[in-house]
């Protein structure tokens, strides 16, 4: 495991679910803590279970692991991330919108790639 002797500034576990991202990342962000690192393990998955791993409640706020000098967990709900920011566009959206915003007050924004993937599948093209 190299990336755990020499890492770089970011690590991504990132797979469909139930690949074990979380059961290698938990001990990977645990490794490099003990090696003096500071570490943030951020989950991003709805079903998180790292305060299972930690047994301990970690939550939607950075939170320090007492059992391990230099780790902090944060499990970010990704829900109220999207409604948070739902409401911070809609604050913004007084003159006019930009497409995320429109797209966050319930119209659409498909980038135009995605247009053309769904026309080709209809099309055949």
């Amino acid at each position: 495991m190299n990336f755990l002797t020499n890492p770089r500034r970011f690590l991504f576990f990132t797979g469909k679910g139930g690949v074990c991202k979380t059961s290698i990342a938990c001990p990977a962000a645990l490794r490099l803590a003990v090696t003096e690192r500071r570490v943030l393990l951020v989950s991003t998955d709805p079903a998180s279970n790292v305060s299972q791993v930690f047994n301990m409640a970690t939550g939607n706020r950075i939170t320090p692991i007492p059992a391990v000098p230099g780790l902090d967990a944060f499990e970010i709900d990704p829900q109220a991330a999207a409604q948070t920011y739902r409401n911070r566009c809609s604050g913004q959206c007084a003159g006019g919108c930009h497409p995320p915003c429109r797209a966050s007050r319930g119209g659409s924004v498909v980038g135009s790639g995605t247009s053309r993937r769904r026309a080709s599948a209809r099309t055949g093209r």
